[in-house]
This record gives C-alpha cells, structure tokens and sequence, in this order.
C-alpha cells in the first residue's frame, strides 16, 4: 500500500518474520548510520544491533509507553554506538531564526514534492480533548490527530497535510 499510494521505494514490516534481516540488510545498502526512534521500549534494542558500528539512535517518542531496554551495554561500548533524546523545539532554537526559516523552506519543499506526507486523520476541538487522547492512543499509525482551538470544519476528516498552503 505505501508503494503504491505515496511510491516509498522502501517499506518494512517490523511485525514480518525475517524483518531484522531485512532492516539490516537495507541498513547496510544505504549506509544508514542514524536511526530516528519514536517506539522505544525493546524496539530500540532490536533495531539498534541492526546498524553498522558508530551509528547514532536519535529517541523523540516512546509510542510503546516503555522505557528504552534490552540494549547490550557491550554493544554500546564494542560497536561505538550512541544513543541521544532529540526534541524539536530544542533543535530549531539551536539554529536561530535564519536557520529556523531555512528550516521552514526545506520542509515546504519536501512537502511540495510529496516526499514529506503527513496525513490528518482526525480533529477534536478542546472539550473533546480527553476522549482524543483515548482514541489517538488506540490508532496511532492511522495519521495525525489535532486539538483545533478554532471552529472545527475547517478541515475534513483523512485530509492530507500537503494539501495546505504554508
């Protein structure tokens, strides 16, 4: 489906037998040295034995509501690897505000493009933000869930992030 529908050249299925294989095979073909991680839990573990040595772990979520475990404190040490929290907000305020609009203009691009998608699936407004959270939790891969402030209707229900102007 994600081939077909955004035209992903690669896709992997980390609940298909033989996935690490796979990962650390395509890992290897394109030189990945940085993983940017937002299950957490064991999944860091596992996939982190699947990059070459020196690579880096960039952890911004923890969608497995688990703390980072299972890492091998001797792979961390033979292999040279490094594990770091990354925070957007932090990372922007580091580039200062021609960065920050450099920034801005390189996402706008990739969103243009269609290399960059960000699906909206659903929108609650504030007073419904208790039962969003309990929803968001239950679908998290089915797209981006949004607290609006403003007047709902403004967007419609699985309407795609690219399709607004920025």
């Amino acid at each position: 489906m994600l081939k077909e529908e955004y035209g992903a050249e690669y896709v992997l299925n980390s609940s298909a037998e033989g996935f690490k294989e796979e990962f650390t095979a395509l890992a290897k073909k394109l030189n990945a040295t940085t993983l940017i991680e937002c299950v957490g839990g064991s999944t860091t573990g596992e996939l982190i034995e699947c990059l070459p040595s020196r690579s880096k772990v960039l952890l911004y979520g923890a969608l497995s509501e688990q703390g980072v475990c299972e890492i091998d404190p001797l792979l961390l040490i033979g292999r040279s690897y490094t594990i770091e929290g990354f925070i957007l907000g932090e990372y922007i305020k580091q580039k200062g505000m021609m960065g920050a609009l450099s920034l801005i203009n390189k996402v706008k691009a990739l969103m243009l493009n269609k290399t960059l998608l960000s699906k909206i699936n659903k929108k609650f407004s504030f007073p419904e933000f208790a039962e969003s959270i309990k929803e968001y939790k239950s679908n998290m891969t089915a797209g981006k869930f949004l607290l609006c402030p403003q007047e709902l209707g403004q967007l419609t229900d699985g309407q795609a992030f690219e399709e607004f102007e920025i």
